[in-house]
């Protein structure tokens, strides 16, 4: 069993292709700590959010602070914390913050590929 502390530290600023603007992430279950589980603590700044994109699995974001948008091909949504999106596998979505706010989340999937 592990015991983990969720934002401490807050999570390093991440460069990568599936984020643009200022996002900060961690994986917080990663391969090492659990073989088909991945979990990743997610900071937005105001207007950062993902490209559009899909995962071979199911997401579920889980909101723990902010306001945000969760958009897929046919709708688009606010977000805050406290809410729970679960996005099938397969379908084209993106999510982050809003102009005027940041957001963090937790995003929970299996094992998987992304699509960009």
């Amino acid at each position: 069993m592990q015991v983990k502390t969720l934002g401490v530290p807050s999570p390093p600023l991440v460069d990568w292709e599936i984020f643009e603007g200022d996002v900060r992430a961690a994986e917080v279950v990663s391969e090492s700590d659990a073989s088909e589980l991945r979990i990743y603590d997610v900071t937005f700044a105001p207007g950062a959010r993902t490209v559009w994109h899909s995962h071979t699995t199911d997401q579920v974001l889980v909101i723990t602070a902010g306001y945000g948008t969760v958009a897929t091909e046919s709708e688009e949504r606010p977000v805050r914390v406290g809410d729970l999106v679960v996005v099938p596998a397969d379908e084209r979505h993106w999510h982050g913050a809003r102009a005027d706010a940041g957001m963090t989340h937790l995003a929970v999937m299996t094992a998987g590929e992304d699509d960009f």
